[in-house]
């Protein structure tokens, strides 16, 4: 992933340009202690670069 400067109001942040093929595992983490991770893998792209919509 690459990181490019962004700005959210007046704070200065990092937004991370994520880029999918075919394939890869997708992992999210629950935000809170009892969610649970949830797991899966891309089935699908609709650009051919891997950018999201």
């Amino acid at each position: 992933m690459k990181a490019i400067p962004a700005r959210i109001g007046d704070i200065e942040a990092e937004e991370l340009i994520m880029k999918a093929t075919v394939g890869d595992r997708l992992i999210v983490e629950g935000t809170y202690g009892g969610n649970p991770r949830r797991e899966g893998f891309i089935v699908g792209v609709e650009h051919a670069d891997g950018t999201p919509p």
